[in-house]
């Protein structure tokens, strides 16, 4: 699979629309949304994420196919929004027909490297209990499970990947 990663781009605020509306479908438990996010909502979330990448409070990487088609995305978000803050947050969606061909992978690593460079020493990942696919995915890239949660009646389980030893 020939895929380009680089940083998100406002052009890509629709494809990236779509991809989170096509992964709520077909499983809502894999998203952190309270409620089911409608368009606009998804919109104005996309906008904002970019205006803080320029801050530096967000990595936010994509996985372009040949066609120019945003099929990936990975965001690593400073928790409490502070530039300070050693913690990121990460999400990862990859659209369902680009699944385990190892580019999840390549947009996690790529996004570790550019956490490492504003001095993260640490990255969470919460996923939902009846996320098998993300459980194992996150355990392949040596994160480990450091805690659970119940949240709106849904457990999650916490990984984390130490980026500094």
């Amino acid at each position: 699979m020939d895929i380009k990663i680089r940083d998100i781009l406002k052009k890509d605020i629709p494809d990236i629309t779509n991809l989170i509306l096509n992964i709520y479908r077909e499983k809502p438990y894999a998203l952190n949304f309270d409620n089911v996010p409608d368009k606009i909502e998804i919109l104005n979330l996309l906008s904002y994420k970019i205006l803080f990448c320029k801050k530096k409070l967000i990595i936010d990487k994509v996985a372009i196919n040949s066609s120019n088609m945003v099929i990936g995305e990975c965001e690593i978000i400073k928790s409490d929004n502070d530039i300070s803050s050693k913690t990121g947050i990460i999400g990862i969606i990859i659209n369902k027909r680009a699944r385990r061909k190892g580019m999840g992978s390549i947009l996690l690593k790529t996004s570790i490297k550019e956490a490492k460079k504003l001095n993260l020493e640490n990255v969470l990942a919460i996923v939902s209990i009846r996320n098998k696919e993300a459980i194992n995915f996150f355990k392949k890239n040596n994160f480990k499970e450091i805690n659970s949660k119940e949240k709106n009646k849904t457990k999650k389980i916490i990984f984390e990947l130490k980026l500094k030893n």
